[in-house]
Order: C-alpha cells, then sequence, then structure tokens
C-alpha cells in the first residue's frame, strides 16, 4: 500500500493531528519527522543551533562519535522500532515530544529514529517543507512517488516552495563570485 504524507506548516499543527489520530481507533504504523534541534540526544551538540548544529551532528556521526546514532545503525536494532515502542508508550500513536523522549529514554537519536521508522510507516508527518523543498526531503531520504501526500493548510504552499526555491546571497559573496568568474573566463580565452 502507499504511503501517506501529512504535511503541515508546523510541528504544533503535527501535534493536533496526531491528537485527533489517537482519539480514532486507526493504529498506523507511524513517525513524525523533526528537525534535530527537536529530536537530538547526543550532549556533545546539544546547545548548538541551525548550520553548526547540523555540522556537528554530521561529524560526530561520520566519526562514529555519537552511540545514539551507531545503535539505529544495526540493522537488527532498527527494524523493529515500531514493535519496540508499543511497550514503551501502550499504543503506536506519538507526537514530536513523545518520540523525542522514546529516543532519549529508549532507543538513541530520535532524529534518525523518526528516519528509520518512516522507512517502513504507514503514515509519515512532517513540515510540508520536508516534502516541498529538494534538499530537505533528499537529505531525509523523503520519496513521496507513489504515495499519498497531503498538505494542511494549502494556502501557505506557495510561499514554501518560493522559499525553497530560492537563496539570500550576501553581496560581498556575489561579487567575489562575479571576480572569479571573470577570471576563469580571462583564462579560458588566454
Amino acid at each position: 500500500p502507499p504511503v501517506i504524507y501529512y504535511g503541515t506548516r508546523t510541528h504544533s499543527q503535527i501535534k493536533q493531528i496526531v491528537s485527533e489520530l489517537e482519539r480514532s481507533p486507526y493504529r498506523p504504523q507511524m513517525s513524525i519527522l523533526g528537525s534535530r534541534e527537536r529530536l537530538c540526544c547526543n550532549s556533545e551538540v546539544l546547545g548548538e543551533r541551525g548550520g553548526t548544529l547540523r555540522q556537528r551532528c554530521r561529524s560526530a556521526v561520520k566519526e562514529d562519535r555519537c552511540a545514539h546514532h551507531a545503535r539505529l545503525a544495526d540493522a537488527d536494532f532498527a527494524k523493529g522500532l515500531h514493535a519496540k515502542y508499543l511497550p514503551y508508550h501502550g499504543h503506536g500513536v506519538f507526537d514530536i515530544e513523545d518520540l523525542g523522549k522514546f529516543g532519549r529514554e529508549q532507543i538513541g537519536c530520535g532524529f534518525f529514529a523518526s528516519q528509520v521508522m518512516a522507512a517502513d510507516a504507514q503514515i509519515v508527518f512532517c513540515p510540508y517543507n520536508y516534502l516541498l523543498d529538494p534538499v530537505i526531503a533528499k537529505s531525509l531520504k523523503v520519496n513521496a512517488k507513489e504515495s499519498i501526500v497531503l498538505l494542511d493548510e494549502g494556502h501557505n504552499i506557495e510561499s514554501t516552495c518560493r522559499d525553497a526555491g530560492s537563496a539570500d546571497i550576501c553581496i560581498l559573496k556575489l561579487i567575489c563570485l562575479l571576480y572569479t568568474s571573470d577570471a576563469a573566463d580571462e583564462e579560458d580565452s588566454a
């Protein structure tokens, strides 16, 4: 069956829709994709923000300095994450705070656990920029092909797509790029 991706503008909206799911009898295998800022439990990188946090996390993982991630790299351990969650929480529905707590207390990194769980989930909740921004989607291994994609509050999608397709460039960097490009052109013509 196809995976259902449910995208919202914010994590607080995800919390609301998960609350509604919890009230229903439907108990799909699920995951919530969230940021490192919300789900990381590595004391080496905690306290950092934005690009610094991402870079330090990637370095810790690459250099095998993150025991939280290492546990999830074990395929046998990672394979049963949904089953491991059930006795912990009592049922299969959780919000991002639950996932972060479960990660810290039971399984390791909630950030990477959410991706492992998404691989065999029936429904995946995430901010919709995770679906619409190709860089984010690729980094989180989101593959919406042959899936059902639901986007809550669709009137915000245009600005999200615009943000995903644009960049802020410092004028000094732009001047350096132009200068470097001009210099390369002069070398090519010489």
